[in-house]
């Protein structure tokens, strides 16, 4: 809680800083005399940014974050259109871009099947997925989501989806440990759970 002889617009700051993940009191608390501490204009450009947020959008293509229409990755040209990575946030986006060790193009989406939370399909882009497979007929299709309970039960529902899907479907290697999040997990692991992803045995599809 914000300390009250502060000014209000203090308070205020803190209050808004300890919404974001990770953020306790304290660490709001340093946060915001920290930046009491600098300059004038690199306040104004620190808000300037802030106020850029409202730009983001989602790529209409993979649902990255993007300013325009497509995300810079499904605008280069360069990217091999043959491999589609399947990943639940744009974060993990940047931690397996981060590795240079993949090329090819990205489907984000947006989250996890947990009913708990009541999640279902319909909350994720999974439609956009299966329409972008038909469009664009990759080779391969990794499934790249989060080893926790929720990803690998998305996992399931999106092979059986894809069934009749008629090119090869990998998953990560299992470098990564139970419960892990790609955005946490250094590059070298990362990197090698791409490089080493296996096949994933799938049924066949019904005649």
């Amino acid at each position: 809680m914000a300390i009250p002889l502060l000014p209000a617009s203090l308070r205020n700051l803190m209050r808004d800083l300890e919404r974001l993940p990770g953020v306790g009191p304290k660490s709001a608390q340093r946060m915001v005399f920290a930046l009491l501490r600098r300059p004038a204009e690199e306040l104004e450009r620190f808000a300037s940014d802030l106020l850029a947020l409202r730009a983001a959008k989602t790529c209409r293509t993979c649902g990255m974050l993007a300013e325009q229409e497509q995300c810079t990755i499904c605008r280069d040209q360069t990217r091999v259109s043959a491999i589609l990575c399947v990943v639940e946030t744009p974060l993990d986006v940047i931690a397996i871009e981060r590795t240079g060790e993949y090329r090819g193009r990205y489907h984000v989406l947006g989250g996890v099947l947990s009913p708990l939370e009541h999640i279902g399909p319909e909350q994720l882009s999974i439609p956009q997925l299966l329409q972008r497979v038909k469009d664009e007929s990759p080779q391969e299709i990794i499934l790249a989501l989060n080893p926790s309970t929720e990803g690998e039960t998305t996992v399931l529902y999106l092979q059986d989806l894809l069934k009749e899907f008629s090119g090869t479907i990998t998953r990560l290697a299992r470098g990564l440990p139970t419960g892990a999040a790609l955005e946490f997990a250094d590059d070298l692991t990362i990197a090698r759970a791409i490089a080493e992803r296996r096949e994933v045995q799938r049924q066949p599809a019904a005649a």
